[in-house]
């Protein structure tokens, strides 16, 4: 069985605007409230490092697949941040 995770993560140093931003996404995508989808998806905010870490948890235990979209308006930005800075750590 090939183990994946498939998350929301919203990327920023400033954890109530990831909050915020995150909430606005999955309320406006899913039309179901934040706390609803949070008990039954995978949503993380955070700066870089607590990206990584939290990613990392998800290899330590057995994930060979990870599939990523972004819980914000500036879905470009938020690509260009995890791709520089998460994703090579991740990979490391």
């Amino acid at each position: 069985l090939h183990k994946a995770l498939y998350t929301t993560l919203n990327i920023n140093d400033d954890k109530a605007q990831a909050d915020r931003e995150m909430r606005e996404f999955i309320e406006g995508y899913y039309n179901t409230p934040f706390e609803t989808m949070a008990r039954t998806q995978s949503v993380f905010t955070g700066n870089v490092q607590e990206s990584i870490d939290w990613l990392k948890g998800f290899i330590a235990a057995g994930a060979e697949t990870i599939v990523i979209r972004f819980g914000g308006p500036d879905q470009s930005g938020q690509l260009e941040l995890c791709g520089k800075e998460v994703l090579p750590a991740v990979r490391g």
